[in-house]
């Protein structure tokens, strides 16, 4: 046997997959990290989509007119704030028919998200003249809709929430 053979001992590979499994694991981290923060920018994109959504879905079912007359449905909403400053309806206290199921949670992706409603009645000091110049209704109502849902992680972290703010009229 020749002693100047030239070779990698034992204690070299040793060290050698260790180092590399030290940078395996730091890597790996980045990585989770990464997919957390893309999976939680997924959520708020769709609970602001469903804000949009169920803002566009009041809208549509104020402007029909299914109800015997003289309520129409916007009415049904606008009468709920009869001496109130605002209204706060959700699932667990939904909105008035035919409103009803509007507010219902929804599940995508494993994750479920929650809506809350808040209706006020506000409208700008020549809001009133400028309708009825354009031969619209008179009432403007401000909504906000809350999209809520629980963290998708394993940590069971504190709810998240996106609100959304638009308006609604009885102008046909």
């Amino acid at each position: 046997m020749h002693s100047d053979e030239r070779g990698m001992t034992l204690i070299e590979i040793l060290i050698a997959v260790a180092v590399m499994s030290v940078i395996s694991v730091s890597i790996m981290g980045v990585f989770t990290a990464a997919a957390e923060r893309s999976a939680e920018q997924n959520r708020r994109l769709i609970a602001a989509s469903l804000a949009r959504q169920k803002i566009a879905e009041l809208r549509l079912v104020s402007r029909l007119n299914d109800m015997a007359p003289p309520a129409a449905n916007f009415d049904v909403l606008l009468n709920g704030l009869s001496g109130a400053a605002e209204l706060v309806h959700s699932a667990d206290d939904p909105l008035p028919s035919p409103h009803g199921s509007l507010l219902d949670p929804v599940t995508i992706n494993g994750t479920e998200y929650r809506f809350t409603a808040v209706f006020s009645r506000t409208a700008p000091p020549d809001w009133s003249a400028l309708m009825a110049a354009l031969g619209g209704g008179d009432a403007l109502l401000r909504v906000q809709i809350t999209v809520s849902w629980s963290g998708g992680d394993a940590t069971g972290s504190a709810a998240r929430t996106v609100t959304m703010e638009a308006y609604v009229t009885d102008a046909g």
